[in-house]
C-alpha cells in the first residue's frame, strides 16, 4: 500500500520585532512622603504628594546613581462622565399564528380520507373555542434537500374547515394532500383572515 500523500507546508519565517522607543522612564510607587510625627499623606490643593523610585533614568549618566528617588505631586484625577449602563430591554416577541400539530388524516377504523388532515392547535380545549379558528390559514413549512428560489425551506398552505371531536381538534384541507412524514409536525395557524 502506498503511504499518505506528503502535504507541503510554507516555511515560516520569525517575523522581526520593531525596536520600541519611549519617552518615558519605569518606576516604582514607593508610598506617600512621610515625617516623624504625621504619617498621613499631606494634600495640597486637592494632590497628594508620594515618594516615586526610578528603576532605569535614560537621560544622562546613571553610573554614580543606579536608582533614583523622586518626590512627585500628582494631579487631581479629571473625574470623566460616565453614562449608566441600564440592562437592554428584551423586545416582546410577536407572532401572527397560533402553533399547532398535524395528528394524520381523518378516518374511520378502515378507511383513511387523506384530503382531510387533523389538526390540534395549542390551548385550544374545546370545540367552542376551536370555532373561532374555522376558516384561518394552515402553513406546514418543512425543509427540501435542494435550494429553489434562494431557500431550502418550503410551505404547503390549507385552511380550517371545521372542529374535530370535543377536544379542540379541527379538520383542515390543505392545497396538496399532506405527506405522511409530516405526522406529528408543527404547524402555523395563523390569525387571519381575522373575523373580529
Amino acid at each position: 500500500m502506498a503511504g499518505p500523500a506528503a502535504v507541503k507546508t510554507k516555511k515560516k519565517y520569525p517575523t522581526k520585532k520593531k525596536a520600541v522607543s519611549r519617552l518615558y522612564a519605569k518606576g516604582t510607587i514607593l508610598g506617600y512622603k512621610r515625617s516623624k510625627s504625621n504619617t498621613m499623606p499631606r494634600e495640597e490643593e486637592g494632590r497628594q504628594p508620594f515618594w516615586l523610585k526610578v528603576a532605569h533614568w535614560p537621560f544622562g549618566n546613571t553610573s554614580s546613581h543606579p536608582l533614583l528617588s523622586f518626590l512627585v505631586i500628582m494631579a487631581p484625577a479629571k473625574t470623566v462622565a460616565t453614562k449608566k449602563k441600564y440592562p437592554a430591554k428584551k423586545k416582546a416577541v410577536s407572532r401572527l399564528y397560533a402553533k399547532g400539530t398535524i395528528l394524520g388524516y381523518k378516518r374511520s377504523k378502515s378507511n383513511t380520507y387523506a384530503n382531510t388532515t387533523l389538526l390540534k392547535v395549542d390551548g385550544v380545549l374545546t370545540s367552542k373555542d376551536a370555532e373561532w379558528y374555522l376558516g384561518k390559514k394552515v402553513a406546514y413549512v418543512y425543509k427540501g434537500l435542494k435550494e429553489k428560489n434562494g431557500t431550502k425551506f418550503r410551505v404547503m398552505w390549507g385552511k380550517v374547515r371545521k372542529p374535530h371531536g370535543n377536544s379542540g381538534g379541527v379538520q383542515a384541507k390543505f392545497t396538496k394532500n399532506i405527506p405522511p412524514k409530516a405526522f406529528g409536525a408543527p404547524c402555523r395557524v395563523m390569525l387571519y383572515p381575522s373575523k373580529i
